[in-house]
């Protein structure tokens, strides 16, 4: 705003408009991988966040009605045991939203008490996924995503890798599935889970973007997007 006296002498008042964006924030949580907290810190920078990378250790003075997604680094828990029980209780306590990624994420998942966990999961080595439902918006936004009409098959990483694909014979309504193995019709290393308005996704794989191919690298920025 600005004030002053124009050449008549009158009194004016003046408002600058501007506009702005308001970046969402996202807590990641890590215990002996810094590397792929601050690949994902990276990738998700470029993509209107702005992430807070904190030891899983380190977290008790930190408050999480200041974050819109929690995400769980894959080596924060291993087979099903995630290794801080406490922190998960304190954070399990608020309704954020959580992207787990591969055995943390799976471990964080049981003590959500969801089905997507380590113990409804099986290990393959996959890279290639099938886009269950590619009309879906964990294919479209903010990345279109190029899948093949015929045959919907995205590679996520260049090569295959170890991943964890969630067994889910039939689909329960509270369970979106995104990403289905591709030599399998009942695993998906992609899915999603919803609790009432909080939704929870598993990316099945332990690798971060730095592995991934671009549609997978897009891929993971879209599901982050999702849980906004």
């Amino acid at each position: 705003m600005a004030v002053g006296k124009n050449n008549a002498g009158e009194p004016f008042t003046r408002y600058a408009q501007v506009g702005f964006t308001v970046r969402h924030r996202a807590l990641y949580l890590w215990e002996s991988d810094p590397e792929t907290a601050l690949d994902v810190d990276r990738l998700l920078e470029r993509n209107d966040w702005v992430v807070d990378r904190i030891h899983l250790r380190a977290t008790a003075t930190v408050d999480p009605r200041r974050y819109a997604l929690l995400i769980i680094g894959p080596e924060t828990g291993f087979h099903g045991v995630f290794h801080a029980p406490d922190v998960a209780g304190k954070f399990l306590q608020y309704p954020l939203p959580v992207l787990g990624m591969g055995e943390g994420g799976a471990a964080f998942f049981t003590l959500a008490d969801l089905h997507i966990t380590w113990g409804n999961a099986w290990y393959s080595d996959n890279n290639q996924v099938f886009a269950v439902a590619p009309a879906l918006r964990y294919w479209h936004l903010p990345y279109a995503i190029p899948i093949p009409p015929v045959a919907p098959v995205v590679a996520l990483y260049p090569k295959p890798l170890t991943e964890l694909g969630v067994f889910v014979p039939k689909p329960s309504a509270s369970l979106e599935l995104i990403a289905r193995e591709r030599s399998d019709q009942e695993h998906y290393p992609v899915i999603r889970e919803n609790r009432g308005e909080r939704g929870f996704i598993l990316w099945g794989y332990n690798a971060g973007p730095s592995q991934m191919t671009e549609n997978g690298q897009e891929l993971f920025v879209n599901v982050a997007h999702s849980l906004r």
